[in-house]
């Protein structure tokens, strides 16, 4: 991620409920949660700039997680609310 404008980035690995769209998160805030987003994972960055980092995550760790598509979405705080700016995916999973 390379978050220049804001010093607080995050990525998290989240799954949506059959009957929703990721590109319906697009500008959206993620505060109150959303019913039909269940967020598996996180790992954020409080400095702006060039962010790097290889994660390795067990998702089924999550009492959340269902088999099925994840997607990774990035976010950044604005007026201190978070604001979805980019999705990636689906990774299918098992």
């Amino acid at each position: 991620m390379n978050g220049q404008m804001y010093a607080e980035n995050t990525i998290f690995a989240i799954q949506v409920e059959e009957d929703h769209s990721v590109d319906d998160l697009i500008g959206s805030g993620i505060e109150p949660p959303i019913s039909w987003v269940s967020s598996l994972r996180y790992e954020g960055a409080t400095q702006p700039g060039l962010w790097t980092k290889e994660l390795t995550w067990d998702l089924t760790a999550s009492a959340r997680f269902q088999p099925g598509p994840v997607y990774f979405v990035c976010t950044h705080v604005e007026n201190d609310e978070i604001i979805i700016f980019g999705v990636a995916g689906p990774v299918e999973t098992e």
